[in-house]
This record gives structure tokens, C-alpha cells and sequence, in this order.
């Protein structure tokens, strides 16, 4: 999470719009602790509101949401700056980034 916000920063980035979101139902591969519904519950509106293509987080949302990812929590989305910047959780459940000024990383 520290490498995400760090490059972030690095390209002056403080928003992510979501793409391609995702929410799946009740999700358990034993890794990781169920959450009752999903895990955007603290993020976004229970109704989901605010969880869709184009929507604008934080930084700070868009850590959480990849840690929701990572953890096998129910959610997936690509987080981008209109095609500068993307973050993503790949099926093996690694992070991938691109940005424009560092690459692939």
C-alpha cells in the first residue's frame, strides 16, 4: 500500500476514478476472515452507490480498496488517472501499476 501511495504522489495524483468495478457474493478461499455483505461497506454507500466506471475516490479510498482486493473480500476494480495511471489486483492476487513516468512496476 505504501509503494501505491508513494508513486501516487510521486505523479501527483490525490483521485482515482474506478474502472471495471466488481462485487461478487459471499467469497471465503480460508485466507481471510469473511465480511458480512462486502467489503465497500466502509467505503462506499451500502447501496453501492458511488461504486461505479467513472466514479472518483481518494487516494486514501482507493488503498482500501485494494486491500479489499488482496484480501479476497468480494470487490474488484481497476483504479486509474485517465490512462496516466492504473492500479489493479491481477487473478494471483499480485498489484500491478503503470504509470507513464516509471513503467510497468
Amino acid at each position: 500500500m505504501e509503494a501505491i501511495a508513494a508513486f501516487a504522489q510521486e505523479s501527483g495524483i490525490d483521485r482515482l476514478e474506478i474502472r471495471e468495478p466488481g462485487v461478487t457474493g459471499f467469497v471465503d478461499f480460508g485466507l481471510e476472515a469473511p465480511v458480512d455483505g462486502h467489503s465497500l461497506a466502509a467505503l462506499i454507500p451500502p447501496d453501492l452507490t458511488g461504486y461505479y466506471g467513472g466514479a472518483e475516490v481518494s487516494v486514501p479510498v482507493a488503498l482500501e480498496l485494494v486491500r479489499a482486493m488482496l484480501s479476497d473480500q468480494g470487490a474488484w476494480c481497476r483504479l486509474e488517472q485517465q490512462g496516466t495511471f492504473t492500479v489493479h489486483v491481477g487473478w494471483d492476487a499480485r498489484c500491478r501499476r503503470q504509470d507513464r513516468a516509471c513503467g510497468l512496476g
